[in-house]
């Protein structure tokens, strides 16, 4: 198998956010996965890494709704690192 730069590569599955990868990480994406909704933001300023939409987390298939009251929320649907409402903390 041999990536778009041409280089051999050992096969491995992408990432599933992304449509395609170059490697050498699962998450070298080519480019992002057409999830329903618009529901990824494109990639990372800082690699060829796929990020779910704010208000969303990955469940290791897809990007998922947050739970209320979360805003934002990271690995699961009720951990918030972000809150809605302005008088609540996320703990």
């Amino acid at each position: 198998m041999f990536n778009l730069y041409g280089d051999c590569v050992d096969e491995f599955s992408c990432d599933p956010r992304c449509d395609g990868c170059t490697g050498p990480y699962n998450g070298d994406c080519i480019e992002c996965a057409d999830f329903t909704d618009d529901e990824l933001d494109g990639r990372s300023p800082y690699s060829k890494y796929c990020l779910c939409s704010h208000g969303t987390y990955f469940n290791g298939d897809n990007c998922e709704p947050c739970d209320d009251p979360c805003n934002n929320c990271k690995g699961a649907s009720d951990y918030c690192v972000e809150c809605i409402y302005d008088n609540m903390t996320a703990v």
